[in-house]
């Protein structure tokens, strides 16, 4: 039926807004990996010889990305030369995307029971942001590499994925702390 909304307390919307930096950071990273994959595509070709529309692919970067994540990171672990650790970590973050996406929201499908079902989604969800923040972290890493043609800054790439889950988690950590 409709989602009592007005039954929420501020757990339910603490959950909500942690929820809503979780989508901020999955849609990034989605976005990252799909731009990755074109931009190295495109780099690879001219090493080939063959001629790329790179002023298209700047312009309008959505007609050259690929459509669905996993396909895009499939392609990307496949054609280019990744390592099994950051093609685990890209998986990883691809399913903790597909989990905040599709799962984690649950918990407030009944208010009455919401609060109780969010404390036990916790580990869940945090372990989910992590493995998104990893992934986002390692795209960032790559594209900053490669668009500025220098190495990543040591100390940001080092302290960047438990920056972010922290900011992601915080609205809901704090919340139940409080006891609220």
């Amino acid at each position: 039926m409709w989602i009592q909304y007005d039954r929420f307390g501020d757990v339910h919307d603490r959950y909500c807004l942690t929820l809503g930096r979780a989508m901020l950071l999955m849609q990034s990273f989605e976005d990252m990996c799909k731009r990755t994959l074109i931009w190295w595509n495109a780099a690879k070709r001219i090493s080939e010889g063959e001629e790329v529309d790179l002023q298209g692919m700047a312009l309008h970067p959505e007609c050259f990305m690929e459509k669905f994540l996993g396909i895009a990171l499939e392609k990307l672990t496949k054609t280019h030369k990744i390592s099994q650790d950051d093609a685990q970590i890209l998986r990883d973050a691809k399913d903790a995307r597909n989990y905040v996406a599709h799962e984690a929201t649950c918990p407030c499908f009944l208010p009455e029971q919401a609060a109780q079902a969010i404390k036990d989604e916790m580990v869940t969800l945090d372990a989910g942001v992590q493995s998104l923040a990893r992934g986002h972290n390692l795209l960032a890493c790559w594209a900053y590499e490669f668009e500025e043609g220098e190495p990543r800054p040591f100390t940001l790439s080092q302290v960047y994925p438990q920056e972010v889950a922290r900011w992601v988690m915080a609205p809901i950590r704090d919340a139940l702390q409080d006891g609220q």
